[in-house]
């Protein structure tokens, strides 16, 4: 497992318009939303372009043992991305269909990737009235089905790994 030794290092990089996973978590939840049986969920769309919310409630309920918050990446004041927020024992992690990354890893990406200008995160908690802004699939079961293909994906284990590693992520949100 990568082990970054300082909350500068990267657990995700980009290269060649796609991000790169550090850890074994990312790996795995990037190769899990990657899957057949679990894309065709999404009628159309993928989870970085109209199911990010939708994945992002499936993995806190797999992973309800685990301090959680859904996040949305704001930019231009409009939210344009959730993520999970996984507070772990030296700091926090984001998940979301690429896998597992820091803060400045999330907002990087963001800006690469999807051309955000100036992208924030935030605690969509606190800020309940935002997650009108995202897709509506939240609403249909989805979220549901995509739980109960996570409980056999090894995710919670993956994430327990992660808890218990060295490495130090923090956040702004």
């Amino acid at each position: 497992m990568f082990k970054p030794t300082n909350s500068n290092q990267s657990l995700q990089t980009i290269a060649n318009q796609q991000a790169i996973n550090h850890t074994a978590l990312g790996r795995s939840l990037q190769a899990f939303c990657l899957r057949n049986d679990v894309i065709s969920l999404l009628p159309g769309f993928g989870f970085m372009d109209g199911g990010c919310l939708a994945l992002a409630k499936a993995l806190q309920q797999s992973l309800s043992g685990f301090n959680t918050a859904l996040a949305g990446v704001v930019d231009r004041d409009m939210v344009q991305h959730v993520v999970l927020r996984l507070d772990i024992k030296h700091g926090t992690v984001f998940l979301d269909a690429d896998g597992v990354a820091t803060c400045f890893d999330v907002k990087h990406k963001m800006t690469i990737l999807e051309s955000l200008q100036d992208p924030s995160l935030i605690r969509l908690d606190l800020y309940a009235d935002r997650i009108s802004e995202i897709d509506s699939f939240n609403d249909n079961g989805i979220p549901y089905l995509i739980t109960h293909k996570l409980k056999h994906a090894s995710i919670l284990h993956l994430a327990q790994s992660l808890d218990r590693a060295n490495m130090r992520g923090n956040c702004d949100s």
